[in-house]
């Protein structure tokens, strides 16, 4: 019995880093439909103090604009890590031409699935 929990608890631990690898390399290639299918209803996205709240199809042509008009050329991964409130949390920046974009995404695990809860992104002065 105990080896059976052991493997379910591996094949759902193998799930979520799976997962979150889905995530970072959905920001790394900016496709912004694969990153909407990490949202649930309540994701919000705040791109530089713009706060919204809206479905998939919104929220992939807001990210779609974002990666557009800021002619974002590469994303890189900070760090990564998990907070008190058992969220993981993805630090990372964009890099254009001209700027540096901060991103930061909060995912948690709902119903075994990662799902993103926010996605902050700001320009880093």
């Amino acid at each position: 019995m105990l080896k059976h929990l052991l493997i379910l608890f591996f094949i759902l631990f193998c799930k979520q880093i799976n997962d979150l690898e889905s995530i970072i390399e959905s920001f790394d290639i900016m496709n912004s439909d694969k990153i909407v299918n990490f949202f649930d209803n309540k994701t919000q996205l705040n791109i530089e103090g713009n706060l919204y709240q809206e479905n998939n199809y919104k929220s992939s042509l807001i990210l779609d604009n974002f990666f557009n008009d800021n002619d974002i050329s590469s994303f890189n991964i900070i760090h990564k890590g998990d907070s008190e409130d058992k969220l993981i949390y993805l630090l990372g920046e964009y890099l254009s031409s001209d700027k540096i974009y901060k991103i930061l995404i909060f995912v948690e695990e709902s119903d075994k699935e990662l799902k993103i809860k926010e996605i902050k992104i700001d320009q880093r002065q």
